[in-house]
């Protein structure tokens, strides 16, 4: 029986900074910036979210969580 798969840790040296936060949320993260840009998209009416992918992922940042992204993305559209 295999053991169940874990996520590696970052190697001594590789800094988060140097991956910026799309590198480290696919290498270390529960989700891709794909699932959370999804995620962020079905959280809001069509005509709401004219934001592009890019712009939703620069929005986000370094965040890690579909509720985050959310609300960070809703700061900006009210901005």
């Amino acid at each position: 029986m295999k053991a169940a798969a874990s996520k590696p840790t970052p190697a001594e040296g590789v800094t988060a900074t140097a991956m910026g936060p799309s590198g480290y949320r696919a290498e270390f993260g529960v989700l891709t910036d794909e699932q959370i840009v999804e995620a962020v998209r079905a959280s809001f009416e069509p005509s709401e979210l004219t934001l592009t992918d890019e712009q939703i992922v620069g929005a986000i940042g370094w965040t890690l969580t579909v509720r985050t992204a959310v609300t960070k993305v809703k700061a900006l559209l009210t901005a």
